[in-house]
């Protein structure tokens, strides 16, 4: 959904003055932006995940909708997802432009000459980088949800006769490699959100200095060219497919126990069970199919979508802990 806010202005003033009011202000020209042949600058300021989606402005020419006096339009712009800071940037450019140029300004929204009402959270740059993670993370679920194949029953007849011919079923093998896949979403997942926290936590950076006697060069060499950074290099130590090591990568630096979280029993389409062992079980089954050539012919649908939905739970559980044990806010889709 997109937000708008105007400004009617009285005067045409050139882009040089205009420019000379929002650079200060953190804005860049753009080009051109896409759809559109008239000016436009944008407010995307990446820097401790201030904007979520950024904003926009363009500058038109009065429709028939605007005061018969209007010369020149400010139209401010934004997306849905944006960031407290994107609406803030979005209400000063405009309140900056009236100050100098002066005109009307116009809400769509409100139906009426008022600014923008910010009601969006103001998030810290540690949950919106962790929470983007988690957004990834069901974004790929939702994927993986939706490749889920049946086996057909011509497969299932033949089956009676040899297992062979399972091999050969394109759902079967299809859920084989969708299963790798679901452990390297929640392994991604771990391991971006370690990385995350980290990097918008200096105090606990300290921690990786203060472990370090000393740092081997290949290391010193990416971080001075910044091809990595000393999460991600920290992050390179432990193996996030590995729950004993992303367990100890956690405890070591987040005091967060991966074990304890998902120690717990979910129950999923009547089946209860502990949430760990359904992980553990989807490990097995990807080393096997990864490093032995293996396909398991009983991955039907029923049981794919199983463990489409213990990881989704094993996610959940993860975030939770967050929420009530570090006062997170880390679902963006519902603050953003």
């Amino acid at each position: 959904m997109s937000i708008d806010l105007y400004l009617r202005c009285k005067r045409s003033p050139n882009a040089r003055a205009i420019e000379k009011i929002i650079f200060p202000l953190g804005w860049e020209k753009q080009e051109y932006f896409p759809g559109s042949k008239n000016l436009s600058y944008q407010w995307f300021h990446r820097e401790n995940f201030e904007s979520t989606r950024g904003c926009w402005l363009f500058l038109s020419k009065p429709s028939d909708d605007d005061p018969s006096d209007t010369k020149l339009v400010f139209h401010a712009y934004s997306n849905a997802g944006r960031s407290h800071e994107d609406v803030e940037a979005q209400n000063g450019v405009i309140k900056a432009l009236r100050k100098a140029f002066e005109g009307s300004i116009y809400n769509p929204q409100e139906g009426k000459q008022s600014y923008l009402e910010n009601d969006i959270p103001k998030l810290s740059p540690s949950e919106k980088a962790c929470g983007f993670t988690y957004i990834d993370f069901q974004h790929n679920l939702n994927r993986a949800s939706m490749a889920v194949s049946d086996i057909s029953e011509r497969t299932q007849k033949m089956m009676e006769l040899s297992e062979w011919y399972a091999t050969l079923d394109v759902g079967i093998v299809r859920n084989n490699t969708l299963l790798p896949f679901l452990i390297a979403s929640l392994e991604s997942f771990l391991k971006e959100f370690f990385i995350a926290y980290l990097e918008t936590h200096p105090d606990v950076q300290k921690k990786i200095y203060e472990k370090k006697s000393k740092i081997e060069y290949s290391e010193l060499k990416k971080l001075l060219i910044g091809e990595k950074t000393l999460a991600e290099l920290e992050a390179d130590n432990y193996t996030f497919q590995n729950l004993y090591s992303a367990n100890n990568a956690y405890k070591n630096y987040i005091d967060v126990d991966i074990f304890k979280i998902l120690d717990k029993r979910k129950k999923v389409k009547n089946q209860s069970r502990v949430v760990r062992d359904v992980v553990v079980e989807m490990l097995d089954l990807r080393h096997r199919i990864i490093h032995a050539a293996y396909i398991d012919i009983s991955l039907d649908r029923s049981r794919m979508e199983r463990y489409v939905s213990y990881t989704r739970k094993a996610g959940e559980l993860f975030v939770n802990t967050f929420l009530s044990e570090k006062s997170f806010r880390i679902d963006l889709e519902e603050y953003v």
